[in-house]
């Protein structure tokens, strides 16, 4: 018999009479990335390579980008992996570079980091887009 696996986060489900004897492998590979999408942070060093992020760091709920950005770089997420994430670019030299968070998607929505701030982010499967971010040009009653 063959598992089959969540469309979301690729999480294993064992057919019946699958794993016999060996269920804990799947189990536990579940429990790690649960683990990981609730709660994981990952921090990722940058400079001016791109990064295509591991399934150690794709899987976490909180990036943190950090280091000095010496030219614009593109961090790719799986398609396969979707979620929502927690993204803090913490990046000096940013002022003359972006981060720009894409999928394997050909064609799909990017976006850019902003620095100094966490922003929520979500990987669709296709585009990545902001989530819960205003409409540019609305009007912010403030009174300080």
């Amino acid at each position: 018999m063959v598992s089959v696996f969540t469309p979301n986060i690729q999480l294993e489900n064992p057919a019946f009479g699958d794993q016999v004897g060996t269920w804990d492998v799947p189990v536990d590979s579940n429990w790690t990335i649960l683990d990981r999408v609730l709660g994981g942070i990952n921090t990722i060093p940058l400079n001016n390579t791109n990064v295509i992020l591991a399934s150690s760091q794709y899987q976490c709920k909180t990036i943190i980008f950090n280091s000095t950005l010496t030219g614009s770089v593109t961090i790719t997420f799986p398609t396969s992996f979707v979620k929502g994430y927690e993204i803090l670019n913490q990046c000096t030299g940013s002022s003359a570079f972006t981060v720009t968070l894409t999928t394997t998607a050909a064609g799909g929505q990017v976006i850019c980091a902003p620095v100094g701030e966490f922003h929520d982010v979500n990987n669709t499967g296709t585009n990545m887009v902001f989530k819960s971010l205003h409409p540019v040009g609305r009007y912010w009653d403030y009174a300080g």
